[in-house]
């Protein structure tokens, strides 16, 4: 468990801490805040150990503070909180502990700026923000006296629009945290605290950017692919992305489905009417992902859709696909998006790379003219002289479940 102190951490000027905003959770009514805030700190620390890092993590109103044990660990967590969920931002810090007044702060914070970093070819600028209690100044009153003894230190000028360097400086009651920039996080809630979602995961680009923006509302996922043969590029790319997508989970290992779906798969291209196979393909996935959600306590279903992208994913169609289920919502994260974005969000997280590679075998199923407009009660007439319900129950029934 994670080292959790509801205080701010006791340190020398010398000590280096990083600072952890975020900003959802701020928002949240004080009994959620402070439930989402210690599920922030728990994946925090999963994160953390995941790369060997021991460090301390403490809280308070409104900020986390991370104290790696080792300070050459810093630059290291920097950069697994820019990858962990529910983080807005996060900066290195120097902590300036318990100042006696704004004259000792000012100087303070003049005097630990790295030799260098600001002189007379610079122009620079201060900006300060204040919390807590016990403060006879005001936020201006500290950019004001800072600046001021960092021109008569360096000669620099102040330039507050487009400066070349910016000194941060936040006050928390009787401490102060400089620092210079800061890594951006991915926003959003903590990693699980809004329970599990089963993710179609296809190998292609779209399901994982769908994922990812799931988890970043706080889902944890199960994923299912829908295998085609043992030896299928499709599931290796599949195993590859949620791989990479690990990189975003305080977790060691997610549960994998991998469904017989191409035996099925047969049996509808027999039967069915040749236009419908993608719709009955994309329901039949549903079915499977239905029963694994009870299985697993999932409550939801998440897939890669974009309404219009292809034609099992016009509105019509979808509409179709959905009513395929009885007692669980699925969430389309991409509904909106173009292709072009999806693939941005895909490169951005890391899965892009593994959703392209290799060569792919054309889906078998596919029809030269596949139905854009479906009747649902065409649908359940092929379902049912299929018994699609049955072929989804031997599916789950066969499937390959695997920890990854």
């Amino acid at each position: 468990m994670p080292n959790l102190v509801d205080t701010e951490p006791q340190s020398s000027a010398d000590a280096v801490i990083i600072l952890v905003r975020y900003a959802e959770l701020g928002l949240k009514a004080p009994r959620a805040r402070s439930r989402f805030e210690a599920a922030l700190v728990s994946n925090i620390h999963s994160m953390l150990s995941r790369e060997g890092i021991k460090a301390e993590v403490t809280r308070t109103w409104g900020r986390l503070f991370v104290k790696p044990a080792d300070s050459a660990d810093a630059s290291v967590a920097l950069d697994v909180l820019s990858r962990t969920f529910g983080v807005s931002s996060a900066s290195k810090a120097k902590v300036i502990h318990a100042f006696l007044g704004l004259d000792d702060l000012s100087e303070s914070v003049s005097r630990i700026i790295p030799e260098g970093f600001i002189n007379a070819e610079t122009s620079f600028a201060v900006k300060a923000r204040r919390a807590g209690s016990g403060h006879d100044f005001t936020s201006m009153d500290v950019a004001v006296e800072v600046g001021s003894r960092i021109i008569k230190r360096t000669g620099a000028k102040v330039n507050l629009s487009e400066p070349d360097r910016t000194v941060f400086v936040e006050v928390r009651d009787r401490d102060a945290y400089v620092y210079y920039d800061s890594v951006k996080g991915p926003g959003g809630l903590p990693y699980g605290v809004e329970g599990k979602v089963v993710v179609l995961i296809s190998g292609g680009i779209d399901s994982p950017a769908a994922c990812w923006l799931a988890m970043k509302r706080g889902c944890r996922p199960v994923f299912l692919h829908a295998g085609m043969n043992p030896k299928s590029v499709t599931k290796e790319r599949a195993l590859s992305t949620i791989k990479a997508l690990k990189r975003w989970i305080p977790e060691d290992f997610v549960v994998v489905y991998v469904t017989p779906h191409a035996s099925a798969l047969e049996e509808v291209v027999k039967s069915a009417e040749t236009g419908l196979t993608c719709i009955l393909c994309k329901r039949l996935m549903l079915r499977c992902a239905e029963l694994i959600a009870v299985k697993e306590g999932a409550l939801a279903i998440v897939t890669g859709d974009s309404i219009g992208q292809v034609a099992s994913q016009t509105l019509q169609n979808l509409m179709v696909e959905n009513s395929v289920l009885r007692s669980i919502p699925v969430f389309r994260p991409l509904i909106g998006l173009d292709k072009l974005e999806s693939e941005a969000i895909a490169k951005r997280i890391g899965t892009f790379k593994e959703s392209t590679g290799g060569v792919v075998d054309k889906c078998f199923a596919v029809p030269t003219h596949p139905a854009t407009a479906a009747s649902l009660s065409k649908v359940e007439d092929e379902e049912a002289f299929i018994d699609s319900g049955k072929l989804a129950g031997a599916l789950v029934r066969d499937a390959e479940r695997m920890s990854v």
